[in-house]
């Protein structure tokens, strides 16, 4: 039962305490009415080929046909959706490959391939 506990209350201060998982609910709370629209955005974006986004916006792209996951592979997709805070260097590596942003609102920097 005691190593129950410990091992519980580790696992809760872990999940609960961690300054990511308190900075994103304190971050939504502030910007619900932003978060919202960046919601209904994504889930209206039908772009007409692959598209890879971080993985923080893949969920709300799941009803694309084609769609990878930036921290997971690196296709040549015809679209990246990436949030506009990301510490990705999206435009220096890309730009040499066709690359260019077509439309930043939300938060998210939206690149097609030309």
């Amino acid at each position: 039962v005691c190593l129950t506990c410990i091992c519980a209350g580790i696992l809760l201060s872990y999940t609960y305490k961690g300054d990511g998982y308190i900075r994103y609910i304190r971050n939504y709370r502030e910007n619900r009415e932003m978060m919202d629209d960046k919601d209904a955005f994504l889930k209206s974006f039908t772009p007409d080929g692959s598209v890879t986004a971080d993985s923080f916006l893949v969920p709300h792209l799941s009803h694309l046909e084609e769609l990878y996951d930036y921290n997971a592979s690196l296709p040549d997709s015809d679209y990246y959706i990436l949030n506009a805070s990301s510490e990705y260097s999206f435009d220096e590596v890309y730009a040499e490959k066709g690359y260019t942003l077509i439309d930043e609102q939300y938060g998210l920097r939206i690149f097609r391939k030309e």
